[in-house]
């Protein structure tokens, strides 16, 4: 591009020198031409030079397991190559770790800062070509999180050529096998389970009794089997609250306390769909709300050994208008780096909480009274007419 321009140039002036009338100034055109040339060779350096630029393309994030179990911590390792052919002086590293879960720790990132709420690391260093930086990133995944997963994204960007990439992983959450409940042959049956199972037997043992002790009133409207089943659903409300009040109680009164610093925090969102008829009874219109509460990542002594793990309340406490003010008064109450007080459980250290005592989820244990008064009155009434 520049070649043909110079010989253009070079060859006015010969013309000049051939014709005479640049004998006075025969020096100049070849002044000129050295010149030139210099300059158009200066200018395709630095277009050259301004092409060059960091190559990040070859960075990667590495899980070092395949897999974590719920209430463990993860690490991945965050690895910045450059293979351009340009320093990146400095670039940029943005990493948004997994919302999932709690930062634990950053190492290898001099003067980095970090955005708890928001979720995100962000650090400046150079880079010359051909080398590599490695950060090392964990993250706790919190309890009772089995079935999802910890995703980590990282951006890495040089502003003054604005090159630019971004590198991602994702690694598993499972749950963690359970100790307790019953374990039939490759299957283990938790409390809960065992509960159910019981009120299952229960409720088909009284259908079948109230069946055979028929006294002729099967065309009722509301027979026998029917106030059984309505009794036994209340009895199964009350069995959940029953065993809420029990860990409360235990919380109160059996659960080792200690001393808690906040190393991380959490929104959890619980969806909560309701429909209704309208009132010209041909349509129904549902309506959808969010319940948020707080989750804290927590690290502790236990018998000398130290613990991480997540928790907040023993679930009986109740949010009033979606708990977002409530949630607002938590968080400047407990924010990260504080310290606090916790309870934890004696035979399993993991299951810890910051806020204990009765809430006001049992006003819901009312709801069950109609059924049970339902289920009472129908079958008082027919082992009256029985007998």
């Amino acid at each position: 591009m520049h070649l043909p321009l110079v010989i253009g140039l070079t060859g006015a002036s010969l013309a000049l020198k051939s014709s005479g009338i640049a004998q006075p100034m025969k020096s100049l055109p070849l002044l000129f031409s050295r010149r030139l040339v210099l300059c158009l060779a200066a200018s395709l350096g630095a277009s050259q030079a301004s092409r060059a630029a960091p190559d990040f393309s070859k960075s990667e994030i590495v899980a070092t397991h395949e897999t974590v179990l719920e209430g463990d911590v993860a690490r991945f390792k965050v690895v910045v190559r450059n293979q351009g052919d340009a320093p990146a002086d400095p670039l940029e590293l943005r990493i948004e770790w997994p919302m999932m879960g709690h930062l634990i720790n950053v190492t290898g990132l001099d003067n980095a800062q970090t955005d708890y709420d928001g979720g995100v690391v962000t650090a400046t260093f150079p880079l010359p070509v051909g080398a590599e930086h490695t950060a090392m990133v964990d993250v706790l995944a919190p309890r009772d999180s089995g079935g999802t997963s910890l995703s980590m994204t990282a951006r890495i960007i040089h502003y003054h050529t604005m090159a630019e990439a971004w590198i991602h992983q994702t690694i598993p959450i499972e749950i963690r096998p359970r100790t307790d409940g019953i374990q039939l042959g490759g299957f283990r049956i938790a409390p809960a389970g065992i509960a159910t199972l019981a009120w299952l037997a229960v409720t088909a043992l009284g259908v079948f009794s109230v069946r055979r002790v028929d006294t002729g009133h099967s065309k009722r409207l509301i027979g026998a089997p029917v106030g059984v089943f309505s009794l036994m659903i209340a009895i199964g409300f009350w069995m959940i609250f029953a065993a809420m009040a029990w860990r409360d109680y235990q919380v109160l009164f059996h659960w080792s306390e200690t001393t808690a610093t906040i190393v991380g925090r959490r929104i959890q969102t619980d969806t909560v769909s309701s429909s209704h008829r309208l009132s010209s009874g041909a349509t129904t219109q549902s309506r959808t709300s969010e319940i948020s509460k707080p989750e804290f990542a927590l690290r502790y002594q236990v018998a000398g050994r130290e613990w991480l793990s997540t928790g907040y309340d023993t679930g009986s406490s109740l949010r009033v208008g979606g708990g977002k003010a409530q949630l607002e008064r938590e968080f400047r109450e407990w924010t990260i780096g504080a310290t606090v007080p916790c309870w934890h459980d004696p035979n399993d250290p993991s299951d810890v909480v910051i806020k204990r005592g009765f809430g006001g989820a049992y006003l819901f244990a009312l709801f069950p009274l109609f059924p049970f008064w339902i289920g009472w009155f129908t079958l008082r009434r027919h082992f009256a007419s029985a007998a």
